[in-house]
């Protein structure tokens, strides 16, 4: 059996032929699982694109629920953000140059880093325009210190 970490939840995937109600997905928070139908309501096979767009949309929820957010059971939040989400893992995992070092690291990445050591190497944090850049080690002593004498 597969297993996917969400934050601290540890889940179960599991695929089966068909979902009650015709879902493409569904997720149990109680039992920890995620189960994913490989046919559609009427019986006809699900397409890869289908399939990976309902493990996504499946993800996200997992994701919002891990967060304490409302939007988890906001279907049109999950389903929106799934799919782009879908694009930009199909663009970095498929080759796309977005940002060259990115996709290269992304893809070398080991399954099961965790989010510290991934965003330790170069602090980001968002300027005034809304953009990230790094953080300097100037800049963080700046603010330090006007904290300080305020």
């Amino acid at each position: 059996m597969k297993t996917l970490n969400v934050g601290r939840t540890k889940y179960t995937l599991h695929t089966v032929d068909g979902i009650h109600h015709g879902l493409l997905g569904e997720i149990d928070y109680s039992q920890r699982t995620i189960t994913l139908a490989t046919k559609a309501f009427n019986g006809a096979k699900l397409s890869a694109a289908e399939r990976e767009q309902a493990f996504w949309h499946e993800v996200v929820h997992a994701v919002l629920y891990d967060m304490r957010s409302a939007l988890e059971s906001n279907e049109r939040f999950v389903d929106l953000f799934a799919d782009g989400l879908t694009q930009v893992i199909k663009q970095v995992l498929h080759g796309r140059k977005l940002v060259p070092h990115v996709s290269k690291r992304l893809r070398k990445l080991p399954a099961q880093v965790s989010r510290n050591a991934r965003t330790k190497e170069a602090p980001l944090r968002r300027n005034t325009t809304n953009t990230l850049r790094k953080r300097t080690p100037q800049s963080s002593r700046a603010v330090r210190e006007r904290r300080s004498a305020a």
